[in-house]
Order: structure tokens, then C-alpha cells, then sequence
């Protein structure tokens, strides 16, 4: 870039053949590019290739007297674009648009023409009609204040808790799963609710539908649990489910639902995560966490 800006010139990338440019460059920015090139933001010797003829644009609040003919030009425009009569301004009116702060500098005016041009009846704009329309987002016409860091430590740790409030919830809705596909009458628990005291939902929103169901093998003898379970995509291995009390915890629960899960879909996870009321990246997890390929 430095040598096309330079010399003109440039050569391609594998070709030994040297290129002349016909272009003008016309850079614009709304920074202080001093400041930059002193944070190391900017290249200096860019900037001094790009800054042959520089042009200084004041900002519209600088330069009052061209707000009335930028608006002229700009209803006119407006007027032929939508086949409306061009507005025009009181005297009251054109006072109100020269005292006012632009932070959205010429495009703010633009857009406010546009919707005077669309919007108002009247096509003589007064001051009290326009006011409406120099409202700032911020409700100031103020400078913008920089967000202090009490405030983004306050906006980090709100975020934080809500993420882990969601990890809460997917755990939550997982368990509530597990007790329904373990077999046997279920209602929701107080240790079950979240701390709002509702029910868990499934990944529509809606509470779960909770009915009795067997496991497969639910009274079978007692054999040992096969810890070295493996899960892929396309080949899922059957878990025994022998109904001891020594695979009958929580986790071999939780893992037995899942493998189960994978099962019936043929071991398609977003189905299976959508079976169990969990996220995909919930099921993920739990799969990692159990050694499950």
C-alpha cells in the first residue's frame, strides 16, 4: 500500500511484471489521527503518504451558517424523491436548528429532513414541530459520558451470574429428565426448583409432561455396571440397567439417560439433547465428563 500510494506502482503476487496505478485516493476520518499514530494505532509513515493535500471539515456545529442551505438542498431533494412539496422552515424554526448541538453532524440533518419531508402535514415547519425531531438517544444534548469501571465491573458480574444462572437451569431441567426416564412416579421437588420456585422447563418453555416409565432390564439381576460404555455416532452401545443400588446413583443414572438417549436417535445429539430437555453444549459435556465417544 505504501508503494502504490508512493510510486504508483505495484507488482502481483507470483508475477515479476511492475504495475502502474490511475487512481486518486481520497482518505477521510472523523478521528484525531495524531492521537492514534501516538497509541501505535496508526501507521506514521501511512499517514504521511495518504496526507498530501489534507482538508480540515469542521464539524456542522462549527460552521452554523451552512445548516440552512444543507436543509434547503436537502428538502428539495426529498421533495423530488417522494413527490411532496419541499418543506420550509419559521424563522423560530431556522433559530432552533442553528442552536442545536448535531452529534450526528450532516447525516443527522439528512435524516431529520427526510422524516419532516414524510411525516409532517404542514409544510411549514415550525420550531415547537420540530423539536420532536432533536432529541438525542441519550435524551442530552450533552457530550457522551465514558461508561466508568464500577459500572462495567457491575455489567461483567450481572453477566456472569445470568450465565451461570443458565448452567443452573439446563442442570436442573437434566435431573428432572433423569427421574423421568429412571422409572416411577415423579413430581417436582422443592430441591428441584430453581429460585424463582418454578418448574423446569423444556427447551420450548414449556413445564415437562412427567409420566411413569420402565427402563428396559429395570429388575434384571445384579451384574456389574460397564463403566467403559462407548457412544459414537454411528454405532451406540447398549448399558445395562440392572436396578442395583450401587448403579442406581445419580451419575450412572444421569449417564445411563443419556446413553439411552443416544440410542433411540441413533446417536444424533441434537436430538438427544432435545429428548433429555438439555443444550446441545449441556450434552457435550456430559458426554466428555463420562468418557462417552
Amino acid at each position: 500500500m505504501l508503494r502504490v500510494l508512493e510510486s504508483g506502482e505495484f507488482i502481483r503476487v507470483g508475477s515479476s511484471e511492475v504495475l502502474k496505478t490511475n487512481v486518486r485516493v481520497i482518505a477521510a476520518t472523523n478521528v484525531d489521527i495524531g492521537e492514534r499514530i501516538a497509541q501505535g494505532k496508526f501507521r506514521e509513515d501511512l499517514f504521511y503518504r495518504l496526507s498530501s493535500v489534507p482538508i480540515h471539515v469542521p464539524a456542522l456545529r462549527e460552521r452554523r451558517s451552512d445548516i440552512l442551505p444543507l436543509f434547503m438542498k436537502f428538502a428539495a431533494d426529498f421533495s423530488f424523491k417522494y413527490h411532496f412539496p419541499p418543506v420550509e422552515l419559521t424563522p423560530d424554526a431556522i433559530e432552533k436548528l442553528q442552536n442545536y448541538s448535531w452529534p450526528g453532524n450532516v447525516r443527522q440533518l439528512k435524516h431529520i429532513v427526510e422524516q419532516i419531508s414524510l411525516i409532517e402535514n404542514d409544510r411549514k415547519v415550525t420550531a415547537k414541530a420540530l423539536e420532536p425531531y432533536l432529541t438525542s438517544p441519550t435524551g442530552s444534548n450533552l457530550p457522551v459520558l465514558r461508561q466508568s469501571e464500577a459500572e462495567k465491573n457491575e455489567i461483567f458480574q450481572r453477566d456472569t451470574i445470568m450465565k451461570f444462572y443458565g448452567i443452573e437451569q439446563e442442570i436442573k431441567n437434566l435431573k428432572a429428565a433423569i427421574h423421568q426416564l429412571a422409572g416411577g412416579d415423579f413430581s417436582v421437588k422443592p430441591s428441584m426448583q430453581n429460585a424463582y420456585n418454578e418448574i423446569p422447563l423444556d427447551p420450548n418453555g414449556q413445564p415437562y409432561q412427567i409420566v411413569r416409565t420402565t427402563l428396559p432390564n429395570e429388575h434384571a439381576a445384579e451384574q456389574p455396571f460397564d463403566d467403559s460404555v462407548i457412544v459414537d455416532d454411528n454405532a451406540v452401545a447398549e448399558v445395562p440397567d440392572n436396578g442395583s443400588s450401587s448403579d442406581r446413583t445419580l451419575a450412572s443414572i444421569e449417564k445411563r439417560a443419556i446413553v439411552k438417549a443416544l440410542q433411540r436417535h441413533n446417536g444424533n445429539r441434537r436430538q438427544a439433547a432435545n429428548e433429555l430437555g438439555i443444550s446441545d453444549r449441556t450434552l457435550y459435556r456430559k458426554i466428555e465428563e463420562y468418557g462417552l465417544r
